[in-house]
């Protein structure tokens, strides 16, 4: 799988990213039943072979796209959530920073939604839900969030967030703000003493 070479040179990182944003072009424009090897190829100006050798197999490619878009958006999560002193502000940056990101990637964003409609047998949650827990629990233990089964209020939350994706890009012009605002303020009163 070339996807996991460490010895990956900037140019081959880049024609990857390339053709994953050709996958995504494809599978906004024409569906994902037509996002073919040769199609993504054709879009991203490649060969075949060339689309072959950095993902071995669509699936692989399909794959990247989701773990892209999932990457992307912790990224900029992170540095959102670690600048928030309390578990409070930790969680509502975790909301914010989820959503803004979800609204200024609609594309990204809608491709995922069409493979994980056309691909419903594969789990592309990764450990979203084990993190996010895990900040509920600190909260918990450091007492300013009171008691509730955290794996709930995790899952809960990405359920939230995960519809929250279909409704902010069939409404482009929702003011993402006050929509998150008010999950956030949702949560609060949902784990606060």
């Amino acid at each position: 799988m070339r996807s996991n070479y460490p010895a990956e040179t900037r140019t081959q990182q880049v024609r990857r990213r390339d053709i994953i944003d050709a996958a995504v072009k494809i599978i906004n424009t024409q569906g994902y039943a037509s996002a073919s090897i040769m199609a993504i190829a054709t879009a991203a100006h490649a060969s075949k072979g060339t689309v072959m050798y950095h993902f071995g197999s669509k699936e692989e490619l399909i794959s990247a796209v989701v773990r892209t878009a999932y990457g992307d958006g912790a990224a900029y999560m992170k540095p959102r959530i670690d600048a928030a002193a309390s578990m409070a502000e930790k969680l509502r940056a975790y909301i914010t920073s989820n959503l803004e990101y979800i609204a200024s990637h609609a594309q990204q964003i809608a491709a995922v939604h069409q493979i994980m409609l056309n691909t419903p047998f594969v789990d592309y949650s990764g450990n979203a839900v084990d993190l996010l827990q895990q900040l509920f629990l600190r909260g918990q233990a450091d007492g300013e969030f009171c008691q509730f089964d955290a794996r709930v209020m995790a899952v809960s939350l990405r359920q939230i967030i995960d519809g929250s994706s279909f409704y902010i890009l069939a409404n482009p012009g929702l003011d993402t703000d006050t929509y998150a605002h008010s999950i956030c303020l949702m949560f609060h009163r949902a784990t606060t003493k």
